[in-house]
Order: structure tokens, then sequence, then C-alpha cells
């Protein structure tokens, strides 16, 4: 799989393209484009990605776009939010749009909408971090959780990596 991937044209031109991109900068593409902040930056609502600042520019932008329409992006997408088992690893759904997905919505997995689920869930999830938060719920000594503990590497190791930084302005000081 990932041997026809590399093998590809659309990735070989991406990987060529890599080649020039290398003898410029990042400063540079600036200097030469006053619009490029603009041109490379997606918003909706308070959500923002700005591209700008990578080592990209339109052609990149064009070949990375080839290379997801070789790729079915748009297909695996439309399955996942189908609730299809596109997890072939494990036979299953991957239902990270449920997990992010609003109350009110629907989401179908084998024919059963599977919201009440996670929302029952995410309402446990939320009870829980309050009562530790509260200091009602008590670790293994009895004493108040002022600590958590993440082992892990790789993938496994930047969710909560991601999570610590994100809740840092939460902290509770007198813990």
């Amino acid at each position: 799989m990932i041997g026809q991937l590399i093998l590809s044209q659309a990735w070989q031109d991406l990987a060529k393209h890599a080649e020039t991109m290398k003898t410029t900068s990042v400063k540079r593409m600036f200097d030469d484009d006053e619009n490029r902040a603009m041109l490379f930056t997606l918003g909706v609502n308070d959500f923002v990605v700005d591209c700008s600042k990578n080592l990209m520019n339109s052609t990149t932008l064009a070949l990375l776009m080839k290379l997801a329409r070789q790729q079915k992006v748009e297909q695996w997408r439309e399955k996942m939010f189908a609730g299809d088992r596109i997890n072939l690893t494990e036979e299953r759904a991957v239902l990270h749009t449920a997990l992010r997905a609003e109350e009110a919505a629907e989401v179908f997995l084998d024919g059963q909408d599977v919201m009440p689920e996670v929302i029952a869930v995410r309402k446990a999830c939320y009870s829980f971090a309050e009562k530790v938060r509260k200091g009602e719920w008590k670790g293994a000594t009895g004493k108040r959780i002022n600590r958590v503990v993440n082992i892990g590497i790789g993938g496994s190791d930047l969710g909560p990596k991601m999570v610590v930084e994100s809740l840092a302005p939460f902290v509770t000081p007198d813990i």
C-alpha cells in the first residue's frame, strides 16, 4: 500500500516539487507576495488555520490536492461520516464524528444512532472531571488528586500533551 503510494506519479511530482522548495524560504515568499497570509489562511467561525508560514506555495497546494484525489480522501471522508467500517485493522467504524458532534446531531452506526451513548459517556467524563477538580474524587491514598501522570510516546503521547497545554489556563492554583 505505502509502496504503491510513493511510486505513484502524484507522490513523485510532490517529492520533486519539495526539492525545488528547498531553494527558497518562507521569508522570501512573504517578500514576494504581500497577499500570502490571506491566500494561505482559512477561517471558519473562531477556528483559523494559517498555512502561510509553511514552506509551500500554490503549486504545493495543487500537488497535495492531486495526491488527496488519487488516494480518494474525499470518498474515505464520506465513508467515515456514513459510519462505514473504514478502520481496516480492527474492522470497525471510526466514530470521531460522533465524539465531536453537537448533542442534537444524529450519527448512525449499523442503523443505530450512537449519539445518546456518546452523550451519556461525555456527561460521565465531565462529572468525573468536575469531581476531581473539586477534590471530591480521591486518589488511592484517600487524598485529593493533584497530579496526572501520562506515559506514552509518539501519537499516544501527543494527545495528552496537547490537552495539558490547552487546559493550562484552567489549572486550580491551590492544588
